[in-house]
């Protein structure tokens, strides 16, 4: 039952789980974690042992805690975006895959709690769910956010601890802190630049090749294919995400630069008034001589400033001004402009 904390020895005896059947579930993991085709993904997914409801979406390297995914439920039509993270364990070593399972009095410790997310709940882009949590039905979990209580039905939570933001109900509009200044939906949005299947496999295909590829020039240039408008002398660090359903809407600037593990995201889904899901896009724009840190996460219709500095980790919800310094989760301003821009 979700919420119950079970020693970690005591829940890996239940499930008899040998070693080789663990190994082939951390193979498995590697898979789907970079497994450019959708069904595919969430079938490996599947096959590790989560209970997987219908129509379940789960984005490109979402983590799973793969030696407990067997206590892990996703119920039907929920949505996992890109580089999510749940965890159904704590504690430390002890690992029975590992070099101590040969070694008496290397015990196992912590505990095991399961974690389970709601029919329809919507968790966004590297959004980390901890042991025990319940994600209600039709919950939204923001980007970066970290969970570690319950979410009720309808709730909207954000920020490290996720804290509640909002709710909405059947007949509501939209929160305003979801949406950015400018956005378009992502049905009008496809009509009107006729797009194509083969494409976004393509896009994937490159985007694969790109996280991973040792020279910074190709790296670029695989990023580039993919459709992103990049200046002059542009870094782009080794495992950066980039929406690959819609790269064409991200700008990055002469001189400006993204450290590894960034994520850039450039559409994300909400409920309407009837209750429904849809979704919208909006564009990135990371200005000249911009810095985006670490592990940091742009959400859509977010603009970076000229030289801004983006922290490491910082959740960018807004737009970052001219010269700026940011940290934080969501991100605020910790330095003031220090100069203006060339006109």
């Amino acid at each position: 039952m979700p919420n119950e904390r079970i020693p970690r020895a005591e829940y890996y005896a239940r499930v008899r789980k040998t070693r080789l059947q663990g190994l082939v579930t951390k193979v498995l993991h590697i898979l789907a974690r970079n497994m450019p085709f959708s069904g595919l993904r969430v079938g490996l997914y599947k096959r590790m042992g989560i209970k997987m409801g219908q129509s379940v979406r789960i984005g490109l390297d979402t983590y799973v805690d793969d030696l407990f995914a067997m206590a892990m439920r996703f119920d039907n039509e929920c949505r996992l975006e890109a580089r999510v993270a749940t965890v159904v364990h704590d504690g430390g070593g002890g690992d029975p895959l590992g070099p101590g399972a040969f070694f008496k009095g290397r015990e196992m410790v912590g505990h095991v709690a399961e974690i389970s997310i709601g029919r329809g709940a919507i968790i966004g882009s590297r959004a980390v769910i901890l042991p025990g949590v319940i994600i209600g039905e039709t919950a939204i979990v923001r980007p970066g956010a970290v969970v570690s209580k319950d979410v009720p039905p309808q709730a909207v939570v954000a920020g490290n601890p996720a804290r509640t933001i909002g709710s909405w109900r059947p007949g509501d509009r939209p929160l305003p802190s979801l949406l950015p200044a400018h956005y378009t939906p992502c049905e009008e949005y496809d009509r009107h630049t006729r797009r194509h299947g083969l494409r976004s496999i393509y896009r994937r295909l490159l985007l694969g090749l790109a996280r991973f590829t040792l020279s910074a020039r190709w790296r670029v240039a695989l990023y580039r294919a993919m459709g992103i408008a990049i200046g002059k002398q542009a870094r782009i660090d080794l495992d950066v995400y980039v929406d690959e359903q819609y790269p064409e809407l991200i700008t990055i600037e002469d001189g400006a630069g993204i450290s590894a593990r960034a994520t850039l995201v450039t559409h994300a889904e909400i409920f309407d008034a009837s209750g429904s899901r849809v979704g919208f896009v909006a564009p990135i724009r990371v200005k000249q001589e911009a810095h985006i840190g670490s592990g940091a996460v742009v959400c859509p219709g977010v603009t970076i400033g000229h030289s801004a500095i983006v922290g490491p980790g910082a959740v960018i919800t807004d737009d970052v001004p001219d010269g700026a310094t940011v940290l934080g989760n969501p991100a605020r301003v910790i330095y003031p402009p220090l100069h203006q821009p060339p006109h």
